[in-house]
């Protein structure tokens, strides 16, 4: 959400979406938030797994559209 590449409209998962704020990185409310979110939603390993390698993924592409 901090990265200067992050466009919420163009990440694909929708599950990854749900974990993120609707408004962009201005309504993040951190890293234990998240976690907090996350130890509620009680996910099992295998959509962590998933939540994980999808948030990987977008990162990379937020990463190349700041670079052009």
């Amino acid at each position: 959400m901090r990265h200067s590449g992050y466009e919420r409209d163009k990440i694909v998962s929708a599950l990854l979406k749900q974990f993120l704020p609707s408004a962009g990185g201005t309504a993040w409310a951190g890293e234990a938030a998240l976690r907090r979110d996350i130890a509620a939603a009680r996910l099992d390993g295998r959509t962590i797994a998933y939540l994980v390698a999808s948030a990987g993924g977008e990162l990379q592409l937020a990463h190349e559209r700041s670079v052009g």
